[in-house]
């Protein structure tokens, strides 16, 4: 993506394209700035371990809140 345009918009887009293809329209702000917390660690850790790293608490911290929830 940065090889076709300017770091920002790489950015945004990519994020906006990780927002959509979970296709929760009321989680799209969240998973929006969450796309764009990946794609910068991306571009600052240059290799694709710190995001995905950071996906994966960010599921297993709302997996156990919809554990927690239905266990209420």
């Amino acid at each position: 993506m940065t090889q076709r345009c300017r770091p920002f918009a790489a950015v945004a887009i990519s994020a906006a394209i990780f927002a959509a293809v979970h296709l929760v329209l009321l989680t799209f702000v969240y998973l929006f700035m969450l796309g764009i917390a990946l794609a910068l660690l991306k571009r600052f850790h240059q290799n694709l371990w710190a995001p995905v790293f950071l996906h994966s608490v960010n599921n297993a911290l709302v997996l156990l809140n919809i554990v927690s929830a239905t266990q209420n």
